[in-house]
């Protein structure tokens, strides 16, 4: 038996362990992170659509490639990526360029 096996098995190995006991480190854990760092902030991202996008339009995205806007309905738009099918983006966050 393995030793994971046998400090599971309070009949064979002795007695069963504490979890957290099971879990510690000795080191303590995980370092904190130095003085004064930080994540990078996040660029931001468009406001909205650019005011040219309408159904027929030729995009590129990012992911999902070329493809052409069969619809759009509110905030969002359907589109027909010529590699992935149709897919549902909302146009403020999908980052679609004019081709």
């Amino acid at each position: 038996r393995s030793s994971y096996a046998a400090g599971m098995n309070s009949s064979v190995g002795g007695a069963r362990r504490n979890p957290a006991e099971a879990w510690a480190r000795p080191s303590g854990g995980i370092p904190p992170a130095p003085a004064g760092s930080s994540f990078p902030k996040a660029a931001p991202r468009p406001a909205g659509p650019p005011p040219e996008v309408a159904p027929g339009q030729r995009i590129s995205h990012p992911v999902y490639g070329p493809g052409r806007i069969t619809a759009i309905n509110g905030p969002q738009a359907v589109i027909e990526f010529d590699l992935f099918g149709k897919k549902n983006v909302v146009l403020q966050y999908a980052r679609l360029t004019l081709l």
